[in-house]
């Protein structure tokens, strides 16, 4: 890979940006060879403490494999997610200059968050993303990232039950902004937008009082920490559907298939929007 120039889309959050909008094998995706994607090789796993807390198990330092950009196997099912969606539109749109490709760096891991310090500055998650895109860019000294795409939040929403909004909304806000500040600041070579999106509205869970306030403060706190960074921008995903209202298969916490594709799409039109008023 050290012979391809690449133009680096990142992929960070928790399950929605892994990917989990499950389809049958049959009905197909998009595949470019000039889309590439780098994965964690190692699994991770939850498994409870001696307090009976799930914890996240990572195998470090990472190992990653580098390959033609592809959605994951989920037994029987592939589980789709949204960075092959807006790589196909960044090369429709004439992003993608003569000679370079592109590599997703898919950083993501289901169910991490900054509540049990697993995203955050200093912490494992943390790490394991700045290490992927070291190595991305290790690669090639014309390699340029050009967007860092974040999708996160259930976690946090769900966690430290007895927290008041308003101390969700200052936890999640200082805590995404410094991660999103350290990728800044760590790769201030590029000029990259950093976009992040909303959770599937048919989330059964978010419609009680209490949990819509616990989502709202996680929606306010990204926004507001995106207008802080600035040259970012923030997706609604209004009208997607879960995987449960699309196949019946009782997961209401993440995108279908088809809407994940969307929410893909969705990125790319804020992005360019962001990029384009750059210019």
């Amino acid at each position: 890979m050290k012979d391809r120039k690449f133009d680096v889309i990142i992929i960070a959050g928790q399950s929605n940006a892994e990917g989990n909008g499950m389809r049958k094998p049959e009905d197909g995706e998009i595949i470019n060879s000039k889309v590439i994607h780098m994965i964690d090789k190692n699994p991770y796993f939850y498994a409870k403490n001696e307090e009976g807390v799930e914890m996240l198990n990572l195998t470090l330092p990472v190992e990653t494999v580098i390959e033609v950009a592809h959605e994951r196997k989920a037994g029987d099912m592939v589980a789709a997610d949204f960075s092959e969606t807006f790589a196909d539109c960044y090369i429709r749109a004439g992003m993608l200059e003569e000679g370079r490709d592109i590599l997703i760096v898919k950083t993501a891991i289901g169910g991490a968050g900054f509540a049990r310090k697993q995203w955050g500055v200093g912490n494992p998650v943390s790490d394991r993303f700045f290490a992927m895109v070291d190595e991305a860019l290790s690669l090639n000294k014309d390699n340029r990232i050009v967007a860092l795409l974040w999708h996160q939040g259930e976690h946090d929403a769900f966690e430290n039950d007895g927290i008041s909004k308003r101390e969700r909304y200052d936890f999640y806000r200082e805590n995404f902004y410094n991660q999103m500040k350290a990728a800044r600041d760590r790769y201030s070579d590029f000029n990259f937008p950093i976009i992040a999106g909303q959770f599937v509205k048919t989330w059964q869970w978010g419609l009680g009082k209490d949990n819509a306030e616990r989502i709202e403060a996680i929606y306010s706190a990204t926004e507001d920490a995106l207008n802080a960074l600035g040259y970012s921008g923030y997706v609604n995903s209004d009208g997607l559907t879960s995987n449960d209202t699309d196949i019946k298969n009782g997961d209401d916490i993440h995108f279908s298939a088809k809407s994940v594709r969307e929410l893909g799409k969705r990125y790319f039109k804020v992005y360019e929007e962001l990029v384009r008023g750059d210019k």
